[in-house]
């Protein structure tokens, strides 16, 4: 008995460790399914990211460069993009898509801003065209021509608040971005740059910047 009882013992350490061995098997060939699963998935998700990025279709690769583009900001307001002030006005591609081209609407022809925002925009162009083989045309047009009236509103608001200039359009006439006065005193057709003009309000006594000069005019 006594030796039996020594064999159960000496038995049962080792079907213990058997188990204990078995577990980390499993629980290493568990690992292994769930790297080889996370990989396999990586894969997938790569692959995925790959097509977004690569513009398969002369729709896909209009949209991601308008996309692009239209997060450029302008050089005078880096807060106010290109899209917001009116000057992006189409994207198009050719028919057998060599070409993607860009047309702006210059706020104003000769700005000493257009080069930069040229220069911007082909870059966000050919940033959105990864894997397209397609020369990148940025074109300024003279027609239609830009007016006050194409900035978004969001964009006349947020110019008045950070940066106290008015917007003058054909539906109203330029207020003191400080004090709400409508009743501006013209004092410069030519301010900072050839696109704004110079106010002073009489009620808060500050010198207004105003895009959209009086000696312009806008449409209505």
């Amino acid at each position: 008995m006594s030796d039996t009882r020594s064999e159960a013992a000496a038995g049962a350490p080792m079907a213990a460790r058997s188990a204990d061995e078995e577990a980390a098997a499993g629980c290493s060939a568990a690992t292994q399914n769930a790297t080889s699963e996370r990989s396999v998935a990586g894969q997938n998700a790569s692959m995925r990211v790959a097509v977004v990025q690569t513009p398969s279709t002369r729709a896909d690769v209009e949209t991601a460069v308008f996309d692009a583009v239209s997060s450029v900001c302008d050089p005078e307001y880096p807060d106010v993009t290109i899209a917001e002030l009116g000057i992006l006005e189409s994207v198009s591609t050719a028919d057998d898509g060599s070409v993607v081209r860009i047309e702006l609407v210059p706020t104003m022809l000769g700005c000493p801003a257009l080069d930069v925002i040229r220069r911007d925009v082909a870059a966000a162009a050919q940033s959105a065209c990864v894997g397209v083989e397609a020369r990148i045309e940025v074109v300024f047009v003279a027609d239609p021509v830009w007016t006050p009236d194409r900035i978004a509103p969001s964009a006349v608001d947020f110019m008045a608040r950070e940066y106290s200039v008015a917007v003058r359009s054909a539906l109203t006439d330029a207020t003191c971005p400080i004090c709400g006065n409508a009743a501006l005193e013209h004092r410069s057709d030519f301010g900072p740059t050839p696109c704004r003009s110079v106010e002073w309000c009489p009620s808060c006594r500050n010198p207004i910047e105003v895009v959209g000069r009086v000696d312009i005019a806008v449409s209505a």
